[in-house]
């Protein structure tokens, strides 16, 4: 987990996003108090069909 303050998170933000989409959860702090998470978007998982694990 990566903590970073505001200001360098706005000089920053293209690689925090690049690290964020790798995995990486990012604290954004500003005055030493957590204020932003950055987490990726899980890939949204398709319901199963019927008689989709047949072969």
């Amino acid at each position: 987990m990566t903590q970073i303050e505001l200001k360098q998170a706005q000089e920053h933000l293209l690689e925090l996003i690049e690290l964020a989409v790798q995995g990486e959860e990012i604290i954004i702090y500003k005055n030493k108090k957590p204020l932003v998470k950055l987490i990726p978007i899980s890939p949204k998982r398709q319901l199963r069909q019927f008689g989709s694990a047949k072969v």
